[in-house]
């Protein structure tokens, strides 16, 4: 995946008029003045995304008001999905709207009335210019941005690399949190305190690391476009902890003892790398020729079976190789291990044995251990499973797996005792998910990998028709793990807003959709916050109503969408759904005034669609397989009253 740095780069510029009613349009009276700013962030981590708030707060330096704007400078993969502009003790939440009916407002103002408001558009790539009018002198003006940046996943862990601001001004600061997802916050790769305090003078590497997910996973966003198209996204993730070596596991170490064997110092080598990784573990170590034998007396602490295991090499070597009766033994010594404890069973062999022992017809693991045979040489460390041998009859069924490996019988140094514990770590617990089977059709899952190790993943994304999901499997040593790959109701919310900043083949009719269901500012779209005692869409042109819906942009935990008082004045009226759903049913081909939605609603979310009916078109039609997909992905303004079900006409 791509890395990319997120940051703010925000350079200032006042522009004022010579008179503080004068006519904003006469060039010939602007002024330019330095404009003093503080910046700071807020940035919550999550699964897949990150919430990004920049506070910026404007002081005008001089004796008369005026008018004064910023340059604020994104990095291609991050959105503004809102904004906030506070007056005193009113935030009054923005509006999306055309670029050309918010630059009529800041010019003009409402209704001829003089200019009051706030405006965020678009000025160029990653650029955005942010415009207030009209600033008082030495009063501060505080507004909120509010933006979604994809994480990467790697390590196990959602990443967001966050830049320096490039600005020789007063120090800038971040606090940063996870989004309340029940993993643990890492800087610059070490764990610190929920809410801390970075100073962004330098890049720095904030992340979520992802504990106790399942061993696969999966999100999928699926985004209606114009035409009855998708944009379909599709993240799976290997858990860092695909299964995590256990606690006090009973394990018996079973090492071929026959004069087939070249370098007996290879097997015990191996296995004493593997004890390493089992923490607490009580170990019996057996040797088998013709028959097998326990090696001292009952389960004993690692340091003991090491020791008992270096002797192991200078044993005299027998003939015959009864992985049979190595393993009969073995189970048995099992059965009477603590009840709940891990059990294993690893046999290090040559697997060169009597033509007559065949793997089938051995009888099952009957004391529940998990069974790895490993055909181990002398050489570099290295360790692959082996599925087409006979024996992995004997271990898939326990899931456990049939192993290839070479071990550094002089491993002396740090460095290459390391080697080999890392080498041999995968007996201890699964690193991977292997044989994964992505349930696409071939064409689609070309890029596909096959095996995805400990906490990677993998991303598709296409536009077009829909993809036919179901799950995707694979393998953790040999046990079935399985992720769903259903549409997913949070992801495709993000995904709505973050679509635009891929380099993807969006149309302008793309664009503007998925903009005014994101209430994201694009080339085609502005966000204007009016003055605060001013009506909602009073004297707008351009989209008007069909984008004028509140704020729906995810939470920030800024408070509800609307005109609010944080001393806890009444909010307004929950507003009307329409103008939310009304591009939506356009953007799918609809005509205005022929269908009809009951949906079910909280206080910030759809939760269910209860019925569509449109006019003149059959149920289950594209038409409303589209309309309902996108009355989905809808982001609903915070604020609305309780839990109801609303019916909205389009």
């Amino acid at each position: 995946m791509r890395s990319s740095v997120y940051g703010f780069a925000v350079a200032a510029v006042l522009t004022t008029s010579s008179a503080a009613g004068g006519d904003a349009d006469d060039a010939d009276d602007v002024d330019v003045s330095p404009l003093t700013h503080e910046r700071a962030f807020e940035i919550r981590v999550g699964r897949g995304d990150a919430e990004i708030t920049l506070h910026e707060t404007l002081v005008l330096d001089q004796r008369d008001p005026g008018p004064g704007s910023v340059e604020i400078t994104l990095p291609a993969s991050a959105v503004v999905v809102g904004m906030r502009s506070h007056a005193g003790d009113v935030a009054t939440a923005c509006e999306l709207r055309d670029p050309e009916s918010a630059r009529r407002l800041f010019m003009s103002g409402r209704a001829g009335g003089p200019p009051d408001s706030t405006v965020l558009s678009w000025a160029g790539s990653e650029v955005l210019e942010l415009a207030v009018t009209p600033l008082l002198p030495r009063v501060p003006k505080l507004v909120d941005l509010r933006a979604l940046a994809p994480t990467e996943y790697r390590g196990g862990a959602h990443h967001i690399v966050v830049g320096p601001l490039g600005s020789n001004e007063a120090d800038v600061f971040a606090r940063v949190w996870t989004r309340g997802d029940g993993g643990s916050l890492l800087v610059d790769g070490r764990i610190v305190p929920e809410g801390v305090t970075v100073r962004l003078d330098r890049e720095h590497d904030v992340a979520l690391v992802d504990r106790g997910a399942p061993p696969l996973s999966a999100s999928v966003a699926v985004v209606p476009l114009p035409g009855e198209r998708f944009f379909t996204r599709v993240d799976v993730r290997a858990a860092v902890d695909i299964d995590p070596a256990p606690e006090g596991a009973y394990v018996v170490i079973a090492v071929d003892g026959s004069r087939s064997i070249a370098q007996p110092s290879a097997l015990v080598a191996a296995a004493r790398a593997y004890l390493a990784e089992m923490p607490g573990a009580r170990v019996a170590v057996e040797v088998f020729d013709r028959e097998a034998r326990i090696v001292g007396d009952d389960f004993a602490p690692a340091p003991v079976a090491d020791a008992r295991l270096a002797d192991l090499v200078a044993r005299p070597q027998r003939n015959g190789s009864e992985i049979g009766a190595a393993l009969g033994l073995a189970d048995a010594r099992l059965m009477n291990a603590p009840r709940g404890a891990a059990r294993r069973i690893v046999v290090l062999t040559d697997l060169a044995t009597r033509s007559g022992l065949d793997p089938k017809r051995l009888p099952p693991i009957a004391s529940g251990a998990t069974v790895h045979v490993a055909a181990v040489t002398s050489g570099a460390p290295s360790l692959a499973r082996d599925d087409d041998s006979a024996w992995s009859a004997v271990t898939r069924p326990t899931g456990g797996l049939v192993w290839s490996a070479s071990a550094n019988v002089s491993a002396r140094n740090r460095e290459e005792i390391a080697e080999m514990r890392r080498t041999f770590e995968e007996w201890a617990h699964p690193l991977r998910v292997d044989g994964i089977d992505w349930g696409l059709p071939r064409s689609l899952a070309s890029d596909a990998p096959s095996v995805l190790d400990a906490g990677e993943g993998f991303t598709h994304v296409q536009i077009g028709a829909p993809l036919p999901l179901a799950r995707v499997r694979g393998e953790a040593w040999s046990r079935r793990v399985v992720a769903g790959l259903g549409a997913d109701a949070a992801a495709t919310r993000v995904w709505t807003a973050l679509a635009l900043a891929l380099p993807v083949d969006l149309t302008e009719a793309d664009i503007r959709a998925l903009a005014a269901r994101s209430n994201a500012v694009t080339e085609h779209t502005s966000l204007v916050c009016p003055s605060a005692g001013a009506h909602r869409g009073e004297g707008m042109g351009g989209i008007g109503g069909a984008l004028g819906g509140p704020d729906s942009s995810t939470g920030i935990h800024l408070g509800s969408i609307g005109t609010i008082s944080r001393d806890g004045a009444t909010l307004p009226p929950p507003p009307d759904l329409e103008p939310l759903f009304a591009p939506v049913f356009g953007g799918c081909g609809g005509a205005p005034g022929t269908a009809s939605v009951v949906v079910e609603t909280t206080e910030s979310e759809i939760v269910d669609v209860r019925s569509v009916r449109i006019a003149g078109v059959a149920a289950g039609s594209p038409l409303e397989r589209c309309l309902v997909e996108g009355i989905w992905a809808t982001l609903l303004p915070r604020g609305l009253t309780g839990h109801a079900t609303r019916t909205v006409a389009l």
